[in-house]
């Protein structure tokens, strides 16, 4: 005789248990406390819904919980496009998109980022004058060779600019 009640999975287990106990609109940035109840019910179509959702489904709600309170504490959701959960044997993990990310720091006063990839063939200069770093780019129309390195600029809401390069041999070093 089956009483119509079926077992939640972990998503909803902790979905509920942060509903129940206020934990996650208390995580989130103060003008998305209104928005927690969509904000979950996003991330659990999403772990439903998701190429990795059989795996999701093995994971403990705990961890769930930690990744829905990081997500929010970011303002990221769990949509697929500006974050995901990825499942590591039983832990489902929070990762930010580069989509995602990049929204987050758009409200905490940054205007823009962008990265690019440096290629022989490209016309890249950085140059230092009084602290301050000027960078000039133009990517080659065609045959831009092999990559040389790579740079990122962040534009705060002032205008202040950061940019960071990294030749070839350094970016090595880091993913070895």
């Amino acid at each position: 005789m089956s009483t119509g009640l079926s077992k939640q999975s972990p998503a909803e287990a902790a979905i509920r248990s942060l509903e129940t106990n206020g934990m996650y609109v208390d995580s989130l940035p103060v003008k998305y406390a209104p928005m927690a109840n969509r904000w979950l019910s996003t991330a659990l179509v999403y772990s439903r819904t998701c190429k990795q959702a059989d795996k999701l489904a093995k994971c403990t709600a705990a961890s769930f919980q930690r990744a829905l309170c990081l997500s929010a504490t970011y303002g990221i959701a769990i949509d697929g496009k500006q974050g995901y959960l990825i499942p590591y044997a039983d832990v489902a993990t929070f990762m930010p998109s580069y989509i995602g990310l990049l929204n987050a720091v758009r409200r905490g006063g940054i205007k823009d980022a962008f990265a690019r990839i440096v290629k022989r063939g490209d016309h890249f200069d950085l140059s230092c004058v009084n602290g301050k770093f000027n960078c000039e780019y133009r990517p080659a129309i065609f045959d831009r060779g092999e990559m040389v390195g790579v740079f990122c600029t962040i534009i705060f809401d002032d205008d202040r600019t950061i940019t960071e390069y990294m030749d070839k041999s350094e970016i090595d070093k880091v993913r070895n």
